[in-house]
C-alpha cells in the first residue's frame, strides 16, 4: 500500500488509535458503520465488497450516524467475525482485528484489505453472488464487471476517453448511479451509441456494471 493509499491511512488511524478522526467523518467507500454485527451474509456483503475494491474497515459498536454505542462481549463479535470472513466468503477473505476502547466503550474494527484473490463471492439463493463497495453502499455487480475484476487490476483509469465518454462521466458527477435510458435522454444518444460508450468505460475499469432484477444500471469506480 502506498503511504496515500486511503486504507493504509486509516490502518495508520487504527493503530494510533484515532479512531475518532474515522468515524467523525462518516461512513464512505472506504468506511462502514454497524451498531450491532447483523447475521451472516449481510457482513459478508459488505467484506466481499471491500475485498472486492479497494478495501476498508467495518466499526462495529458505531450507529450509522456515527455515535458510539459499543458492544457487550467483543470475544463473541470477532469470533463471529472471522466466522463470516472465513466461511461465508469464497474464497475466504483475510481481515485484521482490532480491539478499541473509546470513552469507556469497546468497539471493534475490522480492516479488510483489498483482495488480492478477487473476485470474492457470497452464496445467496443457492447462487454464487459478487458485490462491490459504491460510495457509502454494498451493489451487487454484473457478470461484465466480474470478469474486468478477475482479469484486471483495480486501478481508475481515465487517460485517453472519448468524447462520448467524458460526456457520460459528467452526468455521473452530479449522479450516483446512471442507465441507458437517462443517457440516451440527457445526451439524445441512440442506444447502439450509449452502450458503446458504456462498455468501453466498463472496459477501461472507470465504471462497474450493475444488473440486479434485470435492472440494469452503473456506476462510479
Amino acid at each position: 500500500m502506498k503511504d496515500s493509499d486511503p486504507l493504509k491511512i486509516l490502518l495508520k488511524k487504527l493503530q494510533a488509535g484515532s479512531v475518532r478522526e474515522i468515524i467523525s467523518a462518516g461512513e464512505s467507500d472506504h468506511v462502514e458503520f454497524k451498531q450491532i454485527l447483523p447475521r451472516g451474509i449481510k457482513v459478508a456483503r459488505v467484506i466481499v465488497g471491500f475485498a472486492n475494491t479497494l478495501g476498508g474497515v467495518i466499526l462495529v459498536g458505531v450507529a450509522d450516524d456515527g455515535r458510539i454505542t459499543g458492544l457487550a462481549n467483543i470475544p463473541r463479535v470477532e469470533k463471529e467475525m472471522q466466522y463470516i470472513s472465513d466461511f461465508l466468503c469464497s474464497p475466504p477473505v483475510k481481515i485484521e482485528i482490532y480491539k478499541i476502547t473509546i470513552s469507556g466503550k469497546r468497539i471493534l474494527a475490522a480492516l479488510v484489505p483489498e483482495s488480492r484473490k478477487k473476485p470474492h463471492k457470497i452464496l445467496k439463493d443457492g447462487k454464487d453472488i459478487l458485490y462491490v463497495k459504491v460510495g457509502d453502499k454494498v451493489l451487487q455487480a454484473s457478470k461484465e464487471t466480474e470478469r474486468m475484476i478477475r482479469n484486471e487490476p483495480l486501478s481508475q483509469s481515465r487517460r485517453n476517453l472519448g468524447r462520448d465518454e467524458s460526456a457520460i462521466l459528467k452526468l455521473l458527477a452530479d449522479n450516483d448511479r446512471i442507465t441507458i435510458v437517462a443517457i440516451r435522454y440527457s445526451l439524445n444518444y441512440s442506444r447502439r451509441r450509449a452502450e458503446r460508450a458504456l462498455v468501453s468505460l466498463v472496459r477501461k475499469g472507470v465504471l462497474y456494471s450493475h444488473d440486479i432484477n434485470g435492472d440494469q444500471f452503473y456506476t462510479l469506480r
